[in-house]
């Protein structure tokens, strides 16, 4: 939790059905499992704007007994148990502590806004595509790279444009008659 103490969710086990022992409450189970997903998935955003080593971990060990619970053939387990392996006994302290944290970016420098490295780069590739969509014939390898290298500067005149100019967006959603 952000105070510092561990929070601890307890996962659900299966259990098996003797035929006209007891009956099996489907509403409770459903509601069971969308609170736990929800208490999981809370908790892995958590640890997605803070990440702290020993959190990832515990939530990545959660999450492969929720996923080998549900789906038997999926690979996600597979690659989450790689990482933890990885993470306690091939990688040195130092590494692992190193490989984890550059898995997330903190493009503010303030506390609380570290983001997924993927989603970021996800972001960069769509502006670049953006950017080099209105490019017609003229794509060639050096148009490309110059292109591309102005992004950051074009990105601020754009801001800086908007700031003095006071531009108010306008969204109004027109109904269908």
């Amino acid at each position: 939790m952000a105070n510092g103490n561990i929070l601890r969710i307890p996962v659900s086990k299966k259990r098996e059905m003797v035929a006209g022992t007891e009956k099996e409450d489907k509403v409770y189970k459903y509601g069971m499992l969308v609170l736990e997903l929800g208490m999981v998935f809370e908790y892995l955003l958590m640890c997605c704007h803070t990440p702290d080593r020993a959190r990832v971990l515990a939530v990545v060990k959660i999450l492969v007994q929720l996923m080998e619970a549900n789906n038997t053939k999926a690979k996600y387990p597979l690659q989450m148990l790689r990482l933890l392996v990885q993470q306690y006994s091939l990688l040195s302290r130092q590494e692992a502590h190193l490989s984890l944290h550059s898995c997330f970016v903190n493009k503010k420098a303030k506390e609380n806004t570290h983001r997924p490295a993927d989603h970021v780069m996800e972001e960069i590739v769509k502006e670049e595509k953006e950017m080099l969509k209105h490019m017609g014939s003229n794509r060639t390898g050096t148009s490309i790279e110059q292109r591309s290298g102005a992004i950051p500067g074009i990105k601020r005149i754009a801001a800086n444009y908007k700031q003095v100019t006071e531009v108010i967006k306008v969204r109004i959603k027109l109904s269908r008659l």
